[in-house]
């Protein structure tokens, strides 16, 4: 979805679907990631679109469509790595998750970032 803002600059604005299981369970992804879509549970259901710009937008107004308390982005914090990080060195923390089959993840554990999910 292509948004005009001021200026004539044009950005680009993204859906995300947020869904809701019966245990309450709430999960935000883009529209396009049809992965996280197969990893919902059974029992879960699609509460509605947001269209925002960026992620953060996303999350206040899944915080204000919720109910929950308004969202606060977390900062950055001392050695977490981002898009402009300029290491070549990342410590690697393996896990695993379960939405319904098993899925293994490695992040980075200072920022949580994910670098792989298979």
């Amino acid at each position: 979805m292509l948004n005009h803002s001021a200026g004539d600059k044009r950005l680009y604005q993204e859906t995300y679907e947020l869904w809701q299981s019966e245990d309450g369970e709430c999960d935000l992804f883009p529209q396009t990631n049809a992965k996280a879509r197969q990893l919902l549970p059974t029992n879960a259901r699609l509460l509605c679109m947001i269209d925002a710009l960026p992620w953060e937008e996303a999350q206040r107004k899944k915080h204000n469509i919720l109910g929950w308390e308004p969202y606060r982005p977390t900062t950055r914090r001392a050695g977490a790595i981002d898009a402009t990080t300029a290491s070549d060195e990342v410590t690697v923390c393996e896990d695993e998750t379960y939405h319904p089959e098993i899925c293994l993840v490695a992040l980075e554990p200072v920022s949580n970032f994910i670098l792989l999910e298979q």
